[in-house]
């Protein structure tokens, strides 16, 4: 019967023609499924510091963390977390005895000592870069993160006070002065430690003297020495003003 057939036939068609079409793949949505999804590198830089201070196995990871301070990292996210882990790695280190060699040491341990020494120069060396960057929010956390180590250093690596006060501290009084970019940091030393603690401000002023003597026509118009507190005098070192 053709009728028939025509019918179911036409049926066919309108349900063909009424059927949706098929969803395509925009290219938009394309590209997003290929795109690396973003690094979280702050929990990165987070885990990398639990596994160091965790473990010997893992002091390669300081090195790591170095390279995010400087080179093709400067200015991203982790060269701003990674210096404030660094910091904690340091001083963690420090107050567990890693950082210092004793008569028993064998050859393996005074080796690694020493090596964690060089790295901790190294982040000394990384963060006066700093100063000289047109960024007051790092010039200020390097000031800070450099008299943290300081302190910790004094506390219990068992140094003498002539090396408390040497080496690492001289090498930021003179980048203070030398660097002309260093603004920020010279305001954020002065207020924060120069004019609060009698023995910082003793040896600002003394390391001051040898480096103006060092640098001609400088003298006393180094902006950091504009700040001397009235009624200072050598003798006062020691403790926090009251």
């Amino acid at each position: 019967m053709p009728g028939i057939t025509n019918i179911s036939g036409e049926k066919k068609k309108r349900k063909r023609d009424n059927a949706p079409p098929e969803p395509k793949e925009s290219k938009k949505h394309i590209i997003d499924a290929g795109a690396s999804p973003k690094r979280d590198y702050q929990s990165e830089i987070l885990l990398l510091e639990s596994k160091i201070l965790e473990s010997r196995k893992n002091y390669n990871g300081i090195s790591t963390l170095l390279e995010y301070l400087r080179g093709e990292y400067a200015g991203l996210e982790q060269d701003v977390v990674a210096p404030v882990a660094l910091c904690r790695i340091f001083c963690k280190l420090m107050a567990t005895g890693s950082l210092s060699k004793t008569n028993n040491s064998s050859d393996n341990e005074s080796t690694i000592v020493q090596w964690l020494k060089e790295r901790l120069q190294d982040y000394r060396s990384a963060l006066l870069t700093w100063l000289g960057l047109q960024d007051p929010v790092k010039q200020i956390t390097a000031i800070t993160l450099l008299m943290r180590v300081m302190k910790e250093e004094a506390k219990h690596l068992h140094v003498s006070e002539h090396a408390t006060w040497s080496s690492g501290f001289q090498d930021m009084i003179s980048s203070l002065v030398e660097i002309d970019a260093a603004s920020g940091a010279r305001v954020e030393f002065i207020e924060k430690y120069v004019e609060e603690f009698d023995d910082i401000r003793y040896y600002t002023f003394a390391r001051l003297a040898y480096v103006s003597s060092s640098l001609p026509g400088r003298g006393e118009d180094a902006n950091i020495s504009q700040r001397r507190p009235s009624g200072w005098k050598p003798g006062d070192q020691g403790t926090e003003r009251n």
